[in-house]
C-alpha cells in the first residue's frame, strides 16, 4: 500500500481515467483507490472498520489499552489520507489517552510530527474554531513549541507555534503580519499537506484560496470571542463598530457575514438588529482558557458582585423607603 509504483499501478488498473490526471500526488491516488471495492486501500479500511466494530461490541475493560493505541493511531492515518481533517484532529486527542493507558511512549520526533499534523488539521478544517484544547495539551503544545525554538532544525513546524498561538489569542494584526513575513513557508507547509507535493493545477489553486480565506475568518472568530470575553458581563450589546475595530473587518456587510458564521457554528447565540448595527448576545461558546484569562475571569465575577451587591442594596432601601411611607399613611 506504501508503494508508490503499486498504488499508481492499481489506480491505472481500476480507474484509467483517474490515474492519467495531470500532477496526480500519491495522496491522491491512494483516497481514489480506497474507493475502489477491493484495492488494497479500501481492503486496509474495511479492515480497519471491522476492528474498530469488534472493539466497540466490548465492554471497555476487555479491550486491552494497547489494541485501542494502535487502533487510534491507524483511524489517524486513514483520517489524513482521506482528508479528514476535524476527524484527525479529534483522534490526535484520543490517541494519546489511549497511548497513557497503554504505558507506551512517542518518540520526540513522533511527538512532532503528530503535533504539527494536527495543527494544521486544526487549521484546515471547517468546524474547528478554538484552539484551546490543543494549547493545553502538554504533549502536543510542548512538543511544537520545541519545535518552534528549534527552528534552524525544523523551520516547516517554527511557524505553526507562532500561528496558533496568534489565533488563539484574536491577534489578527499579528497573524496577518506574520503571514506576510513568513508567506512562502506557510503556503508551502499547508498547502502540501493538503494535496501534497508537485505543481498545482487551476482547481487546486482555487481551493488554496478558500483554504486561506477560511484560516483568515477563524482568527477574526477568535477575536471576537475574545471581544465578548473581556467585556463586562452586563454590557452583552455590541455595536458592528466595536465588532469591525477589533476583528479588523472593514465593511459592515463582512461584520454580519462574521456574526452570521458564528453563529451557524454555534460559536454564539443572540441576535442581530441590522437597522441600529447592533448584536446582541446570550451565549458563548465554553473554552479552554489560560491563566491570563482566569484572572481576567476572575476580575470580570467581582465585577459582577460589586454591581450586584450595589442593586441588592438599592432595592432594600426601596423596600425601607415603600414600607416607611406605609407606616406614614397608618
Amino acid at each position: 500500500m506504501h508503494d508508490e509504483a503499486a498504488v499508481f499501478a492499481a489506480l491505472r488498473a481500476h480507474q484509467p481515467a483517474a490515474a492519467s490526471t495531470p500532477q496526480l500526488t500519491f495522496q491522491e491516488a491512494v483516497r481514489l483507490l480506497s474507493a475502489v471495492p477491493g484495492s488494497p486501500p479500501h481492503q486496509a479500511r474495511k479492515l480497519l472498520e471491522d476492528t474498530e466494530q469488534f472493539a466497540n461490541s466490548l465492554q471497555l475493560h476487555d479491550v486491552e489499552a494497547v489494541l485501542l493505541y494502535l487502533l487510534s493511531k491507524a483511524r489517524g492515518k486513514d483520517y489524513e489520507l482521506r482528508r479528514q481533517y476535524t476527524l484527525y484532529y479529534q483522534n490526535s486527542f484520543d490517541m494519546l489517552n489511549c497511548m497513557k493507558k497503554a504505558e507506551m511512549q512517542l518518540t520526540a520526533v513522533e511527538r512532532q510530527q503528530l503535533a504539527y499534523k494536527t495543527i494544521l488539521c486544526a487549521f484546515l478544517s471547517d468546524s474547528i474554531f478554538n484552539f484551546g484544547k490543543f494549547m493545553q495539551c502538554e504533549e502536543l503544545h510542548d512538543a511544537l513549541q520545541a519545535a518552534a525554538a528549534r527552528h534552524a532544525a525544523a523551520p516547516n513546524m517554527g511557524w505553526a507555534m507562532q500561528w496558533v498561538q496568534q489565533c488563539s489569542e484574536g491577534e489578527v494584526d499579528a497573524f496577518e503580519a506574520y503571514f506576510a513575513q513568513h508567506r512562502a513557508v506557510i503556503e508551502e507547509a499547508i498547502v502540501s499537506f493538503a494535496f501534497g507535493g508537485g505543481a498545482r493545477t487551476e482547481l487546486q489553486a482555487q481551493q488554496c484560496e478558500e483554504i486561506f480565506a477560511s484560516i483568515f475568518k477563524k482568527v477574526r472568530l477568535m477575536a471576537l470571542l475574545h471581544l465578548i470575553f473581556y467585556t463586562p458581563i452586563h454590557k452583552c450589546v455590541f455595536t458592528f463598530q466595536q465588532i469591525a475595530e477589533r476583528c479588523r473587518i472593514r465593511e459592515s456587510d463582512e461584520v454580519e457575514l462574521l456574526l452570521l458564521t458564528a453563529m451557524a457554528q454555534g460559536i454564539v447565540r443572540g441576535s442581530m438588529d441590522g437597522l441600529t448595527q447592533t448584536v446582541t448576545l446570550s451565549w458563548v461558546e465554553p473554552r479552554l482558557l489560560g491563566h491570563r484569562e482566569v484572572r481576567e475571569l476572575a476580575e470580570h465575577m467581582r465585577s459582577w458582585r460589586t454591581h450586584t451587591e450595589a442593586a441588592r442594596a438599592q432595592v432594600h432601601e426601596a423596600i425601607l423607603e415603600v414600607h416607611a411611607q406605609q407606616q406614614a399613611q397608618i
